[in-house]
């Protein structure tokens, strides 16, 4: 039973019984799978902005590689053009 089946048969019981008490649990378990949800949604987006941000660093890394491997090659180019 999940946590949705749960709330159906306190809202049951609530209803053909006449227990507050029932109720109140189902609005608990409720608003509890409410919180999940939303914490399970902030966690999907924050694991794609790492993605995001970590494409980014590889990205600049290679830029950076590229950048190093050009100053190298322009300073073999000085120190060869220099009588």
């Amino acid at each position: 039973m999940n946590a949705l089946e749960l709330v159906d048969e306190l809202v049951w019981i609530a209803k053909n019984r006449g227990d507050s008490i029932s109720r109140q649990l189902a609005d608990i378990v409720r608003q509890q799978q409410a919180e999940i949800n939303q914490q399970q949604d902030e966690k999907k987006a924050l694991y794609n902005l790492v993605a995001e941000q970590d494409k980014k660093i590889i990205d600049l890394a290679f830029k950076l590689a590229y950048a190093e491997r050009s100053n190298e090659i322009v300073l073999e180019v000085n120190t060869r053009s220099r009588p």
